[in-house]
């Protein structure tokens, strides 16, 4: 197998050589050893390389593979390197399948082999376990509001503004949008928050509880919408509306539901409904807020297996 060799050192890109290419490579080290991989983007597997080991690599040999034969064309080179004496570094390798497409889809070739030598964190697990500490945070709240005997209906109303407002929200989940379990945003002696839906800083949708003076309670909320021209015509005495400025969004209508049957009036209502969805993704395209760490995971859940099933 036939390779082009080009003389490197930390001053010289090797963009002054090749563009980016498919196919084996092989480096060679001021103390001679010699390193073999594949890739389908040279010039930044290359880039990677000499970031792990700078000032160490003096050449590079290169040979273009169609992607497909890849596989077979490593385990080769590999096979008459050693059969010739080199001293690979990457020999901790040679006994095991060198390239898998299905674990290099979810972690860099470079990675896997840093953390075979040692060279990385082992206890690196990104945000899963911040993501694990957020779940056990929000049990509790989360236990008592599914405990309501309301919540199935709670949870319908939220499950279709997710799936009817907020565009791929499963892309989105707390990077912008947010649902919470009894926030206590607000909360007083006659009013509190059961669940809130709140996209980058501002609240979307907000289903709460108020407490009269005689200690009944009703469910009711509201949820802020773009600014409308006009209140629809034909709609129930359950839905109010009033125009304001909500923080930094500007002008809004906001409009409040008596009772969970009005919010789904509000989502039904062609009007009301373009009103909510250009609402949220002009939040969305804000980016994210300061709310990701309230995220009730539990909730969401709920939600998307909401959607899944019945929606």
């Amino acid at each position: 197998m036939r390779f082009t060799r080009w003389s490197i050192n930390d001053a010289i890109s090797l963009s002054v050589y090749t563009s980016d290419a498919c196919g084996i490579y092989v480096l060679e080290f001021a103390d001679g050893e010699e390193y073999v991989g594949q890739t389908v983007h040279l010039l930044s597997r290359f880039s990677a390389h000499r970031r792990r080991w700078p000032g160490e690599i003096v050449a590079v040999r290169f040979r273009e593979v169609a992607p497909e034969l890849l596989d077979d064309a490593e385990r080769d080179v590999v096979a008459l390197l050693v059969r010739d004496g080199a001293r690979l570094r990457n020999v901790d390798l040679i006994g095991l399948p060198l390239r898998s497409p299905e674990l290099d889809h979810y972690v860099d070739p470079v990675d896997v082999e840093d953390w075979l030598t040692g060279d990385s964190d082992a206890s690196n697990i990104g945000d899963r376990g911040v993501i694990a500490m957020q779940r056990q945070r929000t049990r509790n709240k989360f236990a008592e509001l599914a405990a309501r005997p309301d919540y199935e209906a709670i949870r319908g109303g939220l499950a279709r503004y997710v799936a009817l407002c907020i565009p791929y929200p499963h892309r989105t989940e707390r990077k912008i949008w947010v649902v919470t379990s009894l926030p206590t945003t607000g909360r007083s002696a006659e009013w509190r928050r059961l669940a809130a839906i709140s996209v980058s800083n501002v609240e979307a949708l907000v289903i709460g509880e108020v407490t009269t003076a005689g200690g009944e309670r009703a469910v009711c909320g509201f949820a802020n919408l773009a600014r409308l021209d006009a209140v629809p015509p034909e709609l129930s005495e359950d839905l109010s509306f009033q125009d304001g400025e909500y923080g930094k969004t500007g002008a809004v209508t906001q409009v409040w539901f008596d009772d969970l049957e009005a919010l789904g009036e509000v989502l039904d209502d062609e009007a009301l409904l373009d009103a909510a969805r250009r609402f949220s993704v002009g939040l969305l395209r804000k980016g994210g807020g300061m709310f990701s760490r309230f995220h009730d995971y539990h909730l969401a859940d709920d939600l998307f297996a909401t959607i899944e099933c019945t929606l």
